[in-house]
């Protein structure tokens, strides 16, 4: 079934919370690219298209709004939906929703096609077929929270990609760089408090064996923490996210 807008509930697992019990950002994350990914099949350009020109998926910006986070052994509906094609980046939104439909959340995200082994992205040619399937937004996309590059650091952690990280595209997943950030907080932040609203922009790949060292600062409300590379101290990603009290 075609449909520009795909539906798919899952139940959350033990694996799937954290210390609270409460869905984890890295599972939810983890959660959205499993629909994107069913999505775009189901749709005529996914993982097995772009194999079959020599090219993959990769997302590079997300953006997420949580309201009420989900518990475990609850339904959680996923809808999700391709945005308009920008130059050569694809958007994709989400809702995500309750089992009684109540709307907990969404998100926004910002994709490219690249090269499997130049790793270069590719023009909007091979996404001729991805228009017809665009969907105007039902929802605002979610607002960006835009890291600074001028900020004052403070050092959080290091950390080695391993190889449990690596998934089929040959690079640290999506979700990895979530549980790194989160891992770096302070124990007394992390447990008193929960993420209501998180930007991720995705400027590197990490592979295995990398160290990546994690800085941060806190601007105001708003949390930011980098992750660079140590051999080379370029950015593989920038991220900032606003908590609130439980």
């Amino acid at each position: 079934m075609n449909s520009k807008v795909h539906s798919e509930t899952y139940r959350i697992t033990w694996q799937d919370t954290d210390a609270k019990g409460l869905l984890s950002i890295s599972a939810l994350t983890r959660v959205l690219q499993e629909s994107a990914w069913r999505h775009a099949g189901l749709l005529g350009f996914g993982f097995e298209y772009l194999a079959g020109h020599n090219a993959i998926w990769v997302m590079f910006k997300l953006h997420i709004q949580i309201t009420d986070w989900p518990r475990w052994d609850e339904n959680i509906t996923i809808r999700t939906w391709p945005g308009k094609l920008k130059g050569i980046v694809a958007s994709r939104e989400f809702v995500v929703e309750d089992q009684s439909g109540k709307r907990l959340g969404a998100a926004s995200s910002d994709w490219l096609v690249i090269g499997r082994e130049d790793r270069k992205p590719r023009k909007t040619g091979l996404l001729e077929q991805f228009m017809p399937h665009t969907h105007e937004d039902v929802i605002p996309p979610v607002q960006a929270l835009t890291p600074s590059r001028e900020i004052k650091t403070m050092f959080l952690d290091t950390h080695r990609v391993g190889y449990s990280e690596i998934d089929l595209h040959q690079h640290a997943n999506t979700s990895r760089y979530f549980e790194w950030v989160i891992d770096a907080l302070p124990d007394s932040l992390i447990r008193k408090n929960i993420i209501n609203h998180f930007s991720m922009h995705f400027v590197s790949e990490c592979s295995m064996g990398d160290e990546i060292e994690l800085v941060g600062n806190l601007t105001g409300t708003v949390l930011q923490v980098h992750g660079l590379r140590n051999n080379d101290k370029k950015v593989v990603f920038e991220t900032a996210f606003t908590m609130q009290a439980l």
